[in-house]
Parts: structure tokens; sequence; C-alpha cells
């Protein structure tokens, strides 16, 4: 059996073109790739409580347990606020379409993060740092779950 190296472009696909996702909770369809830990830790600045999800992560220890509790109700505002921007840096360094700016940026396809959902920026920070299989799993899913009907076929079910 013959076999060949993977080229380079395969290897750089999801961190140069991503998956298509269609966030559930608001239908909208964004372009992400999954974040490596590493990356996260060279950006310096990130909140405690995500440095410690991200180490978790990047020596393979963490539970799902650990990462469920990231994201229990916070005590106190502190961690409130590390969570928001967990979820903020986290978002901003998996968008590839739109891209996450500030509003002096806004274009074509600059949002800022606060035009994301709630709901649309844990979607992301999920999908982004269980990594670049669990993109493509999901958008798989996505596809699955979808059938094309004949115009007033009857399907015998409700079409979402």
């Amino acid at each position: 059996m013959d076999k060949t190296a993977t080229t380079a472009a395969e290897f750089h696909a999801n961190r140069l073109e991503g998956e298509l996702i269609t966030l559930p909770s608001t239908g909208r369809t964004v372009r992400m790739k999954a974040v490596k830990p590493a990356e996260l830790l060279h950006l310096g600045e990130i909140p405690d409580v995500l440095a410690e999800l991200v180490i978790g992560f990047l020596y393979g220890n963490i539970t799902e347990e650990q990462y469920k509790d990231f994201f229990s109700p916070a005590e106190k505002k502190e961690k409130a606020i590390a969570l928001i921007d967990s979820l903020r840096i986290v978002c901003t360094c998996a968008l590839i379409e739109p891209i996450i700016g500030t509003l002096a940026e806004s274009g074509e396809n600059v949002i800022t993060i606060d035009d994301l959902e709630d709901t649309e920026q844990r979607l992301i920070f999920d999908l982004a740092m269980l990594g670049a299989s669990s993109l493509r799993d999901f958008r798989q899913e996505q596809e699955a779950a979808l059938a094309v009907v004949a115009n007033e076929q009857d399907t015998g079910t409700e079409t979402k």
C-alpha cells in the first residue's frame, strides 16, 4: 500500500480555512477554527481562570467536571468578569469570518464581540476549545440533520 505524506495545505486547513458553523440559537453562520491552548497562553494577558483551564488542556489532564466548573455560577464579581473576558478572548481567536474587532475597525467582515449573543459566545468557546475534530463533527452533524424536501411534499413531520 503506497502512502503519501499529508500536504502542508492539509495541515494548514483548519487554521486558515476553519469550518462553517451555524449557531443554533440564532441561525447565523460563522467560519471558525479551533484554538490551541498554547495560542491563548502566548497572548499574555488572559484571566487566571482561563489560564488554569488552558494549562489543563495543554497537559491533557482536564476533566469534563473541571470544564463544567469553569462555567459554574460565579460567587464573586471578579470571577464573573474573568469568565466574560475569557469568552471574548477565545471567540476573538476562533472567528475567521466575520472577525471580531472594535467599532472603529468595523467594516464588511468585522463585528464587535457585543454583536454575538451570549449563547453564541459560549458555543464558539466550547467548539474552539474542544479542537478541530469537534468542529468538523459538529458541522457534519448539522449537515446530516438537513434533508432536501420537494416543494409541497408531505414528510409526515413538521419541517424545522
